[in-house]
């Protein structure tokens, strides 16, 4: 795939801003620098002419302030209450439980809750945990006595952590503005396939997965 990168001299050159720009011109510039569908309209833009690009422009701005909805981040377009079907693999064949999210603000733009609830034929499972802000990029699921760090890029939160002898990873995905991904796996750290090369320089650790999670939220109609 086509690696595409924008500047903002670029996008002046573009749409002719010049060096006066306006606060709302400011703002959704800066959502563009992070929205491929928005870059895909400049490009369209500039391989189309000057004629082109003062018709398309006022064009533009009426598509950009949707789209710059959706291409803002956390928490934006994350609260609210999600259902879905989590099916989980393991080596005693593949399951399926009703599973619950819900995504609240308890403290503006640093602290948000975060309750999934699993429903099995022997009751609820709940997971009530605490999503807290610590720079830009990076996150703290908080679970009381236990705080794992995560990582947030292009609207998604990964991790990896381990407990005892066990490994997990998981990743939560903003699909779009009514749809998340939430994916874990994990397995022993014991059970593993150890290489080496010929000059035995280094080595690699293989551990394949024992079991794997996977649920598509959808967003509860009010």
């Amino acid at each position: 795939m086509l690696n595409i990168q924008i500047n903002e001299n670029l996008i002046f050159q573009l749409f002719n801003f010049g060096n006066k720009l306006n606060i709302f011109q400011l703002r959704y510039i800066n959502q563009l620098r992070n929205c491929g569908f928005c870059i895909g309209l400049f490009y369209f833009a500039k391989f189309t002419g000057n004629m082109v690009l003062r018709k398309i422009e006022n064009v533009l701005i009426l598509v950009l302030i949707p789209t710059s909805i959706f291409c803002q981040e956390f928490p934006f377009g994350w609260i609210g209450t999600y259902e879905g079907k989590m099916k989980i693999s393991s080596g005693k064949g593949t399951i399926e439980l009703p599973v619950s999210l819900d995504i609240r603000e308890k403290e503006k733009d640093s602290i948000w809750s975060y309750k999934m609830i699993y429903t099995s034929p022997n009751g609820e499972v709940v997971k009530d945990y605490k999503i807290v802000k610590k720079s830009e990029y990076e996150y703290i699921m908080d679970e009381g006595e236990i705080k794992i760090g995560m990582k947030y890029l292009d609207n998604t939160f990964f991790d990896y952590y381990q407990l005892d002898s066990m490994y997990f990873t998981s990743t939560l995905r903003k699909i779009d503005s009514k749809t998340l991904m939430f994916d874990i796996y994990g397995g022993s750290l014991k059970e593993k396939d150890k290489k080496t090369t010929s000059e035995d320089s280094f080595f690699v650790n293989s551990y394949v997965p024992a079991f794997v999670q996977s649920v598509k939220f959808k967003r509860k109609k009010k």
